[in-house]
């Protein structure tokens, strides 16, 4: 266990202790780790076991995203298992944004290319400006350079991804079909095993092609397109 994450520890403890009045026996209290301990690791005088980490940080970092980043820098294998397993901080305040219209594009917008505030105010008004607050202040994007950035993220659920398929479907330009940036197509087949398996597989390839483009930097610019797929049985089949 290193010195620099007692000292981090040391440092959040102080913070959270002169920002909220609040004293090392309530958080003691709050976290339910031992008076004692809490009073050691804030004095600097003993390096804190992980579960007492864990404790003190549901209390010094409630929000998700400074928990993942503390662990991820200090527990490296812990933060390695948490992206394995397609953990992402903030999923229900993502998930939540993700459903509003508004907030859907301003997010997507800063994964993509970045954003600047009067590229928003021109398309969205006031509305999308106070979109992009909410979503600063959620920690779902933020602000560099004069620029609104997010990092790329994987959908919450199916639940969500759906929703913002049918915000695509009622945006998409129809006048685009004909050039390189739209297709539309919808095919309903009768296959048997082999012919559904072909179709997954071929999906399949193409989604993780299009995956490596993402972090390919011969590919990167700032058209910002999107492919939507969707591939299930027809309701009633099985």
């Amino acid at each position: 266990m290193s010195q620099k994450l007692a000292r981090e520890l040391a440092v959040k403890i102080q913070e959270y202790c002169d920002k909220r009045g609040q004293s090392l026996t309530s958080l003691s209290k709050e976290s339910q780790v031992p008076y004692g301990t809490v009073k050691r690791i804030a004095q600097g005088e003993r390096e804190p076991e992980f579960y007492n980490t864990l404790k003190l940080l549901m209390v010094l970092s409630p929000d998700g995203g400074e928990c993942f980043d503390f662990l991820s820098r200090h527990y490296g294998d812990v933060g390695a298992f948490l992206s394995r397993v397609n953990y992402r901080p903030g999923h229900s305040s993502l998930s939540e944004a993700l459903t509003d219209k508004i907030s859907f594009y301003i997010i997507h917008l800063a994964a993509a290319k970045g954003v600047t505030r009067q590229e928003i105010c021109e398309e969205y008004g006031r509305h999308g400006l106070e979109q992009v607050e909410k979503l600063l202040n959620k920690g779902l994007i933020r602000e560099v350079n004069s620029r609104l950035v997010a990092d790329n993220f994987s959908f919450p659920n199916a639940e969500v991804a759906l929703k913002q398929m049918r915000f695509l479907v009622e945006d998409f330009d129809a006048t685009q079909l004909g050039n390189k940036k739209s297709l539309l197509s919808l095919q309903i087949l009768g296959l048997n095993d082999a012919g559904v398996s072909k179709i997954y597989e071929g999906l399949r390839s193409l989604l993780d092609s299009v995956g490596e483009m993402k972090d390919a930097q011969e590919y990167r610019g700032d058209q910002v397109i999107y492919l939507a797929n969707m591939f299930n049985a027809l309701r009633g089949q099985k």
